[in-house]
């Protein structure tokens, strides 16, 4: 099986979550609503880092991140 790779920026947009709130969760405990955020690896380009992650990470994430916002708002 082929690991495919995303970009961090690429994540942001599909989950949906703001810069701030990503960053915040790195800089803190790597969780955002209780789930894990997907781990970073760096590529190397042109004179610089960009993050990376793996996809099928990402789509886990963003069905955790899903349900669990579901589930909070249903309990509201």
């Amino acid at each position: 099986m082929k690991t495919v790779w995303i970009s961090e920026q690429s994540f942001l947009k599909m989950a949906k979550i703001g810069w701030i709130d990503y960053n915040n969760a790195r800089l803190s405990d790597n969780k955002i609503l209780g789930v894990k955020l997907p781990e970073t690896r760096f590529f190397y380009g042109q004179r610089t880092r960009k993050p990376h992650m793996q996809l099928h990470e990402v789509t886990r994430f963003i069905n955790d991140y899903n349900r669990t916002k579901k589930n909070q708002l249903e309990r509201a």
